[in-house]
């Protein structure tokens, strides 16, 4: 399976569970998963999350705490996006309130860690303000 399948399929669980209005979600473990809800933890997407188990729960609040309003898939198992250094720091130089999330060697960065770590990578998802 694709990986960023995963990664998928998380971020629209979280997606649905905001727009039903649920406080919390579970979802299958993956060690790559915990990665990802580290960074939405980072920016505010997330509340907490534990792991029980074999099942991750997310703590999510309420939506209107949740400061980012829209995320985009941008690579799917289909299509997949990659973009290079230079050009994420371009695009990312100016615009704060947009957030891009990677696959890189590295693991699951933002845009913000792989520009100060020098890398670039496959665009997963945008989150914009």
């Amino acid at each position: 399976m694709f990986l960023a399948n995963k990664y998928i399929n998380t971020l629209n669980a979280i997606k649905v569970a905001y727009n039903n209005k649920l406080n919390s979600i579970s979802i299958p473990y993956n060690k790559q998963l915990v990665s990802l809800l580290n960074n939405f933890l980072i920016i505010n997407y997330i509340c907490d999350y534990t792991v029980r188990g074999d099942l991750i729960y997310i703590s999510l609040g309420p939506k209107d705490s949740c400061y980012w309003k829209n995320a985009k898939i941008i690579s799917t198992s289909s299509k997949k996006y990659y973009i290079t250094y230079k050009k994420l720091h371009l695009i990312t130089k100016n615009d704060f309130s947009t957030v891009v999330f990677l696959h890189t060697p590295k693991g699951i960065l933002t845009s913000h860690e792989a520009i100060k770590k020098n890398v670039g990578g496959q665009v997963l998802f945008v989150f914009f303000s």
